[in-house]
């Protein structure tokens, strides 16, 4: 969602134009190589393995 809002690309399916996809693809491509979208994806993508580690590990230890 991040990615999708700083690249100001509305959902795939609602583009009509094959111009409009290819200048939201490179809108994207472009932020993916910027600092600005890594930053705060750091500690979305920390906050998303932590709490997959802590679902794994319960749902391990109920099957132990």
């Amino acid at each position: 969602r991040r990615l999708v809002r700083l690249a100001r690309v509305s959902h795939l399916q609602r583009w009509d134009s094959n111009i409009r996809v290819r200048s939201g693809l490179n809108r994207i491509w472009w932020w993916l190589g910027r600092e600005e979208f890594w930053h705060p994806a750091r500690y979305d993508v920390g906050y998303a393995l932590q709490i997959s580690l802590l679902v794994f590990l319960f749902v391990w230890h109920m099957a132990n």
